[in-house]
């Protein structure tokens, strides 16, 4: 970085992009690998709730019958 500018400033600068991009790549791929994770967990949950609610809709319409 010090052979393309002598401004020290501006240099400075530039090393805390480079950082704040590194910082950002590696917080990206740990949110990226946090919500796949939950995704199928996600999934699974929904599926149990629905069952859930399509057992207690069986019972009402089984009372209803009767």
């Amino acid at each position: 970085m010090s052979m393309y500018t002598h401004d020290s400033v501006l240099r400075r600068k530039i090393k805390q992009t480079i950082i704040i991009t590194i910082f950002d790549s590696i917080l990206n791929e740990q949110l990226r690998k946090l919500f796949n994770g939950f995704k199928p967990l996600a999934v699974y949950k929904a599926q149990l709730l629905i069952e859930k609610e399509l057992i207690i809709i069986k019972l009402l319409l089984n009372i209803r019958k009767q």
